[in-house]
Order: structure tokens, then sequence, then C-alpha cells
């Protein structure tokens, strides 16, 4: 009896308007190819260059063991990565009401999604157009504006008397 509500089920969901579609993202490639990522990329290149340079060289200036220099390194790639992601995952509501799908998952440890599906190149290009940023500054002169247009309107309104009585 179950396994024919089950076909019931699933026959049904299409006729009543629920799209079970998925996109996915491959979100380690988007850090990467975004424009922030590529300048995380260059400066952990410039990190290792010095590295390499302060090993190689001889100097009274102690250099961190390997241990260290490890943990560095990945302290920053996680302080570089992380505000990255964090904007990347801002973009993903808006690429799933665009493509009408009901969720976006992770291309990890998938072996194959077809290519209408991933929504990776999407991602990156939003990024790199600026979608997703909290630009606090822009919020900020928005409410200046409102705070000034609201005090135009008042006019010579004294507001620290009861009732904002004029002068």
């Amino acid at each position: 009896m179950k396994p024919s509500l089950l076909v019931f089920a699933l026959a049904i969901l299409p006729a009543i308007g629920c799209d079970a579609r998925t996109a996915y993202v491959d979100v380690d490639r988007a850090a990467n190819e975004c424009s922030d990522g590529q300048k995380l990329i260059a400066e952990m290149k410039a990190f290792d260059q010095e590295r390499q340079r302060t090993k190689s060289s001889p100097s009274t200036v102690p250099i961190p063991s390997d241990d260290e220099w490890i943990a560095q390194r990945q302290a920053k790639i996680n302080a570089g990565a992380a505000p990255i992601v964090a904007r990347l995952r801002r973009i993903l509501p808006a690429i799933a009401k665009a493509r009408r799908v009901s969720g976006i998952s992770s291309m990890a440890g998938m072996a194959y999604v077809r290519a209408e599906l991933d929504a990776t190149a999407e991602l990156v290009k939003r990024y790199d157009a600026g979608e997703g940023a909290e630009d606090k500054t822009a919020e900020l002169a928005a409410a200046k504006a409102k705070v000034q247009a609201l005090e135009r309107q008042l006019g010579a309104a004294d507001l620290s008397r009861p009732g904002g009585a004029r002068k």
C-alpha cells in the first residue's frame, strides 16, 4: 500500500506546481576564480616566495619553523577566504530565484552534473559585478539623505519642545 502512495505523490507533485529542481555550484572553483579569490591566490604566492627567499638567504633574523609557517599560511588563507565565501553565499538566493530552482547544492562529491544545472560561472560573474557586497557606506549615505529630507520637511519646527511647536 505504501509504495503506491509514494508513486501517486511523485506523479501529482508536478501537477500541483512543486518544482524540485536543484542547481549546483562548485564553491571552491568560484572562490578561486572570482576577482577577490585571484587576489588572495596572488597574495599567497607572494607569501610562499617570501618564505623561500628567507630560507635560502643567510640571515640573523630568526625565521619561523615549518610548522609555525604552515599555521600562519593557513590562518591567512582562512582570513582571506571567509569574507569571499560569505559573499558568494549571499548571492546564491538570487541565483536560485532567477533560475527558478528549489535549491542550490554544492558540487563537492558529485561525479557529474548537467551543464545547465551548474551555476558556478554565473556565481563568479555576479560576484565580480559587485553583487552581494555589503556596502554600509551607501546605506549610511541614504539614511543621512532621508534625515536631511525630513528636516527640510519640518522646516523650522523646534523638535525639542513638546508637540514640535514652531518658533
